[in-house]
């Protein structure tokens, strides 16, 4: 993964150990904050501008999620580390571990939330929380070359 360099991971490690730190003192804002840090970081050792861009569009939305999520499904411990599968397949320079823990961390994501409507819709029978109808569709080929931009 020519496009990753050791300073990009080294910063990627840091901002995840911090992630991790902000868990283990149970400071919740913080561990949401390194998390779309984490999240901005990737997008940024992509060297693409459109990539940074489109995080740049969707970021608040991510935000919304991650608050969602984190407290409602998983520790905030159980939320830093599932970054470490990222980080440690682009130490390997695997590429396709790499895309597939990404896919993973966003399916996983995903599922959180349907669950969450799941649970306000059973809560709330009279439809005030549909439950959303689409999500990502699953990667059954190999990365293509804009999946692979950004740990190659």
């Amino acid at each position: 993964m020519p496009r990753i360099g050791k300073t990009d991971l080294v910063s990627l490690e840091a901002i995840l150990g911090e992630m991790i730190a902000a868990a283990e003192t149970n400071r919740v804002g913080d561990v949401r904050q390194w998390d779309l840090t984490f999240h901005r970081r990737l997008c940024e050792m992509s060297n693409n501008r459109q990539t940074l861009r489109a995080y740049d569009g969707i970021e608040t939305e991510i935000s919304m999620l991650i608050a969602c999520v984190d407290l409602e499904q998983e520790s905030l411990m159980d939320s830093a580390l599932i970054h470490v599968p990222i980080v440690d397949a682009l130490r390997l320079g695997d590429v396709d571990a790499a895309v597939l823990t990404m896919e993973r961390h966003i399916a996983s994501t995903w599922a959180d939330v349907r669950d969450i409507y799941k649970k306000v819709s059973l809560a709330h029978p009279d439809g005030a929380a549909p439950l959303p109808t689409t999500r990502p569709p699953a990667r059954t080929s190999t990365p293509t070359l804009k999946q692979r931009e950004l740990v190659e």
